[in-house]
């Protein structure tokens, strides 16, 4: 007796052989099929990372999914089930140092956060990067009065939050108006808001049974004198949760997806003892009530005492990128299943179709793109000057939670129906992923700041286009399309930089040259994120050491840079960096690559490693049968 054997490659088959031979061949597939999905796993995640951690969050998240889930209850009593839940986390022992330093644990964390539970992840990221992480940067962490209080939030005895934006203050907080008037007298400090706008706006402090600490932004006053933004420690809510004198807060509305006790919050002669004025290594206050500070700018002491919203950016960014990974295994894993019709054949999978396959390998091949752009930034964090690295994770924000919104969406309606069930979760993600573009920063406003630091300082290095020799230039040629995306990107700069320099020089309105020029400069932000995550691609690529990995995540960065070049076509062919002959046969080269992966798809999403379980939905596995009433 004779069987076929089917073989994970381009060629898609092995000749029949006979059943003993068959059965090796078997166990080997399984074993080379098996350090596949290694290789995949490593690229996509810290190959040295401890998996004791990993587990550790694994069993936390199942314990907490357990608690909250359990039964049907009211938002706010979900909201309280899920903050007592976050308690359990002192058993982790997280540490000061740990959260200044942004270790492993803290960013593993919030990347399993994001897809498991939305709500967990922001009431922690506030809690651990925001608040807390803000506090302990600051020199008065080392004083008793303060090191108490870190010592009660790192025990979870009550909870961060972060009071910032104000109602008509969010990305322009420089300008913000609540006060915090210094009494010599008293040695306290006074925190007042002023007017309707100066109101906190949405941040997380609604919940009437949870011990609250702010970390407050505030302008302060010396003797009636503006002396700049700070932040200070505030209490807002005491043992059991109840509202501390001065303080009131009005609850929000509700919000999809998230069950978050957000409210607008309000201050009235609120005093704070000295020491919880976090004014900074530059500032104090000395003997005689008198401010006196080393730097004369204020804007940048301001920049300073909010340092910590950039780590805040680079959680956020691994906790959008692991939340993808959990939509595609979803898209992927049903799209296996879900069957329809075909001319004059039996039914077949909707993965047959040409538009559904190209569709989802092409926002797969993003999805990895956007995942070694993460691990190259990350890698930063203690291996580069601190402008440099804050730039990086300006791009990583802005261009992971933008694509992933653009694929989330895509992934909705490649589901049909199904796409739109909360328990299916793609709508849970996409809404997530919303809060994150809007959280730590609008990606607008983002993407200005950064164009701003590469037009006018040394923090950016233009790209140096290499031409390479016309045999090469061919568009399947990694070296060529490498030429094409920094020659892109090195003119879209030349360009700009040029613009600015003439309506400097013709004396016109700087605001005036910066709405005339920004649609360019947004043009300029997206081809920077696109040849930044190409590069750490294809940098991550050589590291890797397996062969058949290697040429599977080779055709996934051909994917995501062809299919940028092919949406950019219209300005190549303008500038002839590219000839009409090359971009015809964009798409043709495309075809052919997501051809050869579709056979390792499954090999592609194993290595994702995230448990079922978590996820939760009833498309992963069997759905038919998970969806089975009649026999249940």
């Amino acid at each position: 007796m004779r069987c076929a054997i089917y073989k994970l490659d381009k060629n898609n088959f092995l000749n029949t052989q006979n059943d003993t031979e068959a059965a090796n061949k078997i166990q080997l597939q399984k074993n080379r099929s098996s350090d596949l999905n290694k290789a995949l796993s490593h690229f996509l995640d810290d190959k040295n990372i401890n998996p004791e951690i990993k587990n550790n969050i694994i069993e936390f998240l199942r314990s907490h999914l357990a608690r909250v889930n359990s039964k049907k209850v009211t938002n706010d009593e979900k909201n309280y089930l899920i903050y007592k839940s976050a308690e359990e986390l002192k058993d982790f022992l997280i540490t000061g140092p740990e959260i200044t330093d942004l270790s492993d644990r803290i960013i593993m964390l919030h990347e399993w956060l994001g897809f498991a539970d939305p709500t967990l992840l922001t009431i922690l990221t506030i809690h651990y990067n925001l608040c807390l992480g803000s506090i302990l940067q600051s020199k008065e962490s080392n004083t008793p009065v303060v090191k108490k209080i870190v010592d009660e939030l790192l025990n979870f005895k009550s909870f961060g939050v972060f009071l910032a934006t104000e109602l008509s203050y969010g990305n322009n907080l420089y300008s913000l108006e609540t006060r915090a008037d210094y009494d010599h007298e008293t040695k306290t400090f006074v925190i007042n808001t002023p007017t309707a706008s100066a109101q906190k706006y949405m941040p997380n402090t609604g919940q009437k049974r949870i011990a609250k600490v702010a970390c407050l932004m505030a302008r302060l006053y010396v003797d009636n004198q503006d002396c700049g933004v700070f932040p200070f420690i505030v209490r807002l809510r005491g043992e059991g949760g109840k509202l501390m004198e001065g303080v009131s807060v009005k609850p929000l509305g509700d919000k999809p997806v998230y069950v978050l006790d957000n409210a607008v919050t309000s201050f009235k002669n609120v005093r704070v003892p000295f020491e919880h004025g976090l004014l900074g290594e530059d500032s104090r206050i000395n003997e005689a009530g008198e401010f006196k500070t080393t730097e004369s700018n204020a804007r940048t002491r301001f920049l300073k005492s909010v340092d910590r919203v950039q780590m805040g950016k680079l959680c956020l960014s691994a906790s959008v990128t692991k939340g993808l990974q959990a939509a595609l295994k979803i898209a992927f894993t049903y799209s296996d299943q879900r069957k329809t019709f075909a001319p004059k054949q039996k039914d077949v999978t909707i993965f047959s179709y040409r538009t559904h396959k190209n569709s989802l390998f092409t926002d797969l091949s993003k999805y990895f793109a956007m995942r070694s752009l993460y691990n190259e930034v990350k890698e930063l964090k203690s291996n580069s000057d601190d402008k440099f690295f804050e730039n990086s994770v300006y791009t990583l924000k802005y261009f992971s939670s933008d694509k992933t919104i653009l694929i989330l969406n895509n992934l909705r309606e490649r589901l049909g129906a199904q796409g739109m069930f909360n328990e299916n979760r793609i709508f849970e993600y996409l809404v997530s992923t919303h809060g994150t573009a809007t959280a730590e920063g609008d990606n607008v406003i983002i993407k200005s700041k950064l164009i701003k630091e590469m037009l006018t300082t040394d923090t950016y290095s233009k790209p140096k286009p290499v031409k390479v020799g016309w045999l090469k230039q061919s568009i399947t040629n990694i070296e060529y399309i490498s030429y094409l995306l920094h020659k892109r990107e090195h003119k879209l700069f030349s360009d700009l930089k040029s613009k600015f320099a003439v309506d400097k020089a013709l004396g016109h309105d700087l605001f005036a040259s910066w709405n005339k020029h920004s649609i360019q400069a947004m043009e300029l932000a997206e081809a920077h994120a696109v040849r930044y995550s190409f590069d750490s691609f294809v940098k991550r690529i050589a590291e890797c050491e397996d062969v058949r990995a290697k040429a599977v995540l080779t055709d996934l960065c051909k994917v995501f840079s062809l299919s940028h070049l092919q949406e950019t076509s219209g300005w190549h062919l303008v500038h002839k960096t590219m000839s009409p002959r090359a971009y015809k046969k964009i798409q043709v080269h495309i075809d052919q690559a997501i051809d050869r992966l579709y056979p390792y798809r499954h090999n592609i999403i194993d290595s994702f490693d995230i448990p079922n379980d978590l996820i939760g939905s009833p498309l992963l596995g069997n759905y038919i049968k998970n969806f089975d009433f009649l026999n249940k």
